[in-house]
């Protein structure tokens, strides 16, 4: 994962550590708590400039971009044409310009695809993950508004939760070590490890996808029309009959569910298969769409088919001691 060097330098400036293996960057006095600061590496940034910008993004994406704002922002999907999420990402307004934070294992993905249907459109589509810096700010139970966002001086801030201050920052890199200095000294934050985000975004509900769980769900399956981020009134986009056949049929076959299970097991793997322990054949229920380790516990965002399961007998197929709690969502 590329990180800008001055970035990289002011982290190691607070003694970071990146781990090569996964990426992940750690501080070694970094404890879990209710008021953190990260650092996040697992998503990038690509920016859609030119006059056809709105115009384009509206033939593509499941949101209706006309409803955006520089307040209020957006999580939404893009689809392939048979209605499959290639990726989830929040979409920001910024001027006249557009901004998709998307997982950084799929930028290099979702900007072929993307470039791949611009035709004449004028519009530039370029990776700025190297330019914007993003950390996060978690605050629990303080207060904030759903996607919620605010830019000044070119820092941008997003409000990821719908119950607590969850708070992306994207902003260039000298902004984005002055912003995690003041926010430091004015909030009584800890630093914390990149993965502790990953956490919270599982928490509040946020389904950032993987090359293993690509084109493998509808928008429905992971909560975006609950999340506001499908408009069934603004005309086609690609994928979009699939996803409008769904809604006025009634309920999707699978929908996303927050759960957790015992950290005494290795994490579970996106794409990792739910059975059903509750019946003879063992069936096959669901997947993983991801996970990552909090304090006591794995948390993580589920696919399960809607009806059919013993959902207290819930388990990672690969042992019986995975056994999956549901939690409210």
């Amino acid at each position: 994962m590329p990180i800008n060097p001055l970035w990289k330098n002011f982290l190691f400036s607070k003694q970071a550590v990146i781990h090569a293996e996964n990426g992940v960057i750690s501080f070694p006095t970094a404890t879990i708590n209710d008021q953190v600061i990260c650092p996040i590496v697992h998503l990038g940034v690509l920016k859609l400039t030119g006059i056809d910008s709105a115009t384009f993004l509206q033939g593509q994406i499941t949101c209706n971009v006309n409803d955006l704002t520089e307040s209020q922002s957006c999580f939404a999907a893009l689809c392939n044409p048979k209605g499959r999420v290639i990726t989830t990402f929040l979409l920001i307004k910024t001027g006249n310009d557009f901004l998709m934070v998307v997982p950084m294992e799929l930028l290099a993905l979702v900007h072929k695809k993307l470039q791949h249907y611009l035709l004449r459109a004028k519009v530039v589509i370029t990776d700025e993950s190297n330019n914007l810096c993003l950390f996060g700010v978690h605050q629990a139970n303080t207060p904030a508004n759903f996607l919620t966002t605010t830019q000044s001086h070119s820092v941008i801030t997003v409000n990821l939760a719908q119950q607590s201050s969850h708070l992306l920052y994207l902003a260039p890199v000298e902004l984005a070590i002055f912003s995690w200095q003041q926010a430091i000294e004015t909030q009584s934050l800890s630093p914390a490890n990149s993965d502790l985000w990953r956490y919270y975004d599982i928490s509040a509900g946020i389904p950032w996808l993987n090359l293993a769980t690509t084109e493998e769900f509808i928008p429905q399956m992971l909560n975006i029309d609950k999340l506001g981020g499908i408009s069934f009134k603004k005309g086609c986009y690609t994928g979009q009959e699939i996803v409008a056949r769904t809604h006025y049929l009634g309920q999707a076959k699978r929908e996303m569910f927050l759960a957790e299970c015992d950290i005494n097991q290795p994490i579970p793997a996106a794409a990792s298969v739910i059975i059903d322990a509750g019946q003879e054949s063992f069936p096959v229920v669901g997947k993983v769409l991801s996970a990552e380790a909090g304090q006591n516990s794995y948390r993580l965002l589920i696919i399960l088919a809607s009806t059919g399961y013993h959902a207290d007998k819930l388990q990672l197929k690969d042992g019986p001691q995975n056994k999956i709690k549901l939690l409210p969502l």
